[in-house]
């Protein structure tokens, strides 16, 4: 799991276990450090627990359980109504997911299954594919179980044909990994040109008090 933060502002994240998910039955695996570039773009990696294994399906499993109290109750209702997105990593491929949805009637409610659908081609994982499952509505003092299924699917095309960016969005069908990948180059645009805004607007204003302070002094000597 890498990162979790409400949609519209993507330079808000935290680690995906900040909120009071819980790991899946796999304990030990062996963990990948984070690159110097990866930390610069915030990445936080944290292992899911979830037990998968390359071309084995997994058919619906129960993976752990969390205990609603208030400030579990909190915690997803605030992610929920601010719309949380969270990523995750597998095989260095990358997923999106939102953590819930508001009811018409205002209540929120949080997505408690998670399908991945795992496309293969000889040895290599060339797609990642999740699907939430089961909406369940946030209440007070109750448990919530949060389940996983797998399903390894062959794909006939290699991961290099992937460079190929309306392919791939063609082939997985995954809208939000588009909507995501605009915004997130809106977002750097944006910033970028608020910085040069900013930097022009400072020198402007260097010159403006350079200009009136060598004003001051040639008309102090005149006098």
């Amino acid at each position: 799991m890498n990162t979790i933060g409400p949609y519209h502002n993507r330079q808000e994240t935290y680690g995906y276990f900040t909120l009071p998910f819980c790991r899946g039955p796999k304990i030990s695996i062996e963990h990948t450090h984070e690159t110097l570039g990866e930390a610069l773009q915030g990445t936080e990696l944290q292992y899911s627990g979830i037990d998968i294994r390359f071309k084995i399906n997994k058919p619906k499993s129960t993976m752990c359980e969390v205990d609603v109290n208030s400030d579990a109750y909190i915690a997803f209702s605030k992610a929920v109504e601010q719309q949380y997105w969270y990523q995750m990593y597998l095989d260095d491929l990358p997923i999106w997911a939102v953590v819930g949805e508001v009811s018409k009637d205002g209540h929120p409610s949080i997505w408690t299954h998670k399908e991945l659908e795992i496309g293969y081609n000889e040895n290599q994982i060339v797609f990642v594919n999740l699907i939430n499952g089961d909406l369940t509505p946030l209440k007070l003092n109750t448990k919530i179980t949060f389940s996983y299924k797998v399903s390894c699917l062959f794909f006939r095309l290699k991961f290099p044909s992937f460079t190929n960016f309306s392919i791939f969005t063609y082939n997985l069908k995954s809208m939000i990994f588009n909507r995501m990948k605009l915004y997130d180059v809106a977002h750097r645009f944006y910033s970028c040109l608020s910085s040069v805004i900013l930097l022009v607007g400072y020198f402007r204003i260097y010159n403006i008090n350079q200009g009136n302070s060598n004003y001051y002094q040639v008309h102090l000597r005149i006098e």
